[in-house]
């Protein structure tokens, strides 16, 4: 009988513990770094929608201070494209207009001191905010303004005699 000779595998990849680990390692690094990046693409938006706040805020001081004015502000920053409209909300009054389903989400959410809402308010990081020394006496509440590409337009007036600024 012929000798049979056992078949060697010399082409087989020895996987040691080390590289095994090495692996596990590689692994976990880049989900932290995946989660890392997507927390800092957040605060991105959360920032921006931080100055958009501040910036609101200081545009109806300014005309506040005044005896009259008006402006069509346009917000230099964008905000995230899944946010479709920004509005103003008075929880106390009762909900009217064109955006009564808008009205409905936000009377869930309201917070007493908030009058001005990022919608939907899932997709921003800040749900509201309140905007001092405005009129909330509104044809519609919701009173709500459709963003355009991620951008904001306001309208904001203030006649003589007027003490809060309005929102058209």
């Amino acid at each position: 009988m012929k000798n049979i000779k056992k078949k060697s595998f010399k082409g087989q990849i020895d996987i040691s513990f080390g590289m095994i680990f090495s692996i596990i390692l590689i692994a976990i690094f880049l989900a932290v770094a995946i989660f890392a990046i997507k927390a800092f693409l957040d605060s991105k938006k959360s920032i921006n929608e931080g100055i958009i706040i501040r910036d609101l805020q200081t545009e109806v001081d300014r005309i506040w201070r005044s005896s009259q004015g008006e402006t069509n502000y346009k917000f230099e920053r964008k905000i995230s494209e899944k946010i479709t409209h920004v509005c103003f909300y008075n929880r106390d009054k009762v909900i009217s207009g064109g955006f009564q389903d808008i009205g409905k989400e936000l009377k869930r959410i309201a917070s007493p001191d908030a009058n001005f809402y990022f919608y939907p308010y899932r997709a921003s990081n800040l749900e509201s905010a309140q905007i001092k020394n405005v009129n909330m006496v509104m044809s519609m509440n919701p009173y709500c303004i459709p963003t355009e590409g991620g951008f904001i337009e306001i309208r904001l007036s203030k006649d003589v005699g007027e003490s809060l600024v309005r929102v058209a």
